[in-house]
């Protein structure tokens, strides 16, 4: 059967740090520091897609990159991250391609 997984991209959770303002809604949008760095990294094209959970608890951004070394650099020099404003945890997530799901398994 054929792989039915496309380029595995690292996904990062981003969440309130120790210096994150008590009380204050996680939005990436109203956390300048933080949409200014992910909006660079997405002009680079490192950026598949991004945005706060609903609950204000945090955000994500999902990476075109496949290297444990370069997502941990953005990570690290992420200038919420440095301030302590913003943590970040991060996973490689292998993305199914579910059309091609369909035609391995003959589901139609």
């Amino acid at each position: 059967m054929q792989s039915v997984y496309t380029e595995p991209k690292y996904v990062v959770r981003w969440k309130a740090g120790k210096l994150f303002p008590p009380g204050q809604v996680f939005d990436p949008l109203t956390l300048k520091i933080q949409s200014e760095y992910i909006f660079t990294l997405a002009q680079q094209g490192k950026v598949f897609m991004a945005g706060p959970f609903a609950d204000g608890s945090g955000a994500m951004t999902i990476f075109n990159i496949d290297d444990e070394a370069e997502i941990l650099s953005i990570i690290n020099n992420n200038p919420a991250v440095v301030s302590k404003i913003v943590a970040a945890d991060y996973v490689l997530w292998k993305p199914i391609d579910w059309q091609k799901f369909g035609e391995a398994t003959k589901h139609k």
